[in-house]
């Protein structure tokens, strides 16, 4: 999951002027690419349509390339959530202050105020919270004694939720 995740990572946490913001979203982006490449029923990127949303995106990161990766994390992950049909609600992530701060900020305000609009940092911080879920949800599917166990999807998943809580 690390390949390339310094570049990605470094500019995500220039464009949201938060450091945590930033590594939260590029792991985010790059836990949905892992888990296309595990074996699930998406088992590929799905392109961001939307014209819109993709200039945006890109408008945001400031970056053509990563602009577009996240567009199509977020339409990936909308599409991950449908194809296994999971239940899942987004929630504000909370993230901690830089450098152990004590002060905490919630990931929704922070994509909001630094997205080129607001329904572009509402779908970023909402694809973030999702992925964490996702997985969870993908692990009792793909566990033993899931509707559809299979031991390999079973242990990719497993590595990506390990990098998601690191």
């Amino acid at each position: 999951m690390a390949q390339h995740k310094a570049s990605l990572e470094k500019t995500l946490q220039s464009t949201f002027k938060h450091k945590k913001a930033g590594t939260e979203v590029a792991t985010a982006i790059i836990a949905v690419e892992a888990m296309v490449a595990s074996g699930i029923e998406v088992a590929a990127m799905v392109e961001n349509t939307d014209v819109e949303m993709v200039r945006r995106t890109r408008a945001t990161c400031a970056h053509k390339v990563f602009g577009k990766r996240l567009a199509d994390a977020i339409s990936t992950m909308d599409a991950i959530i449908v194809a296994e049909a999971l239940t899942i609600a987004p929630t504000d992530v909370v993230i901690a202050g830089v450098g152990g701060a004590p002060h905490k900020q919630n990931l929704r305000k922070v994509t909001i105020d630094e997205s080129a609009k607001k329904n572009v940092g509402l779908a970023i911080s909402d694809m973030v919270s999702k992925v964490e879920q996702a997985v969870d949800a993908l692990l009792v599917e793909y566990g033993v004694g899931g509707a559809k166990e299979d031991a390999d999807v079973e242990a990719a998943l497993e590595l990506i939720k390990a990098a998601l809580a690191a």
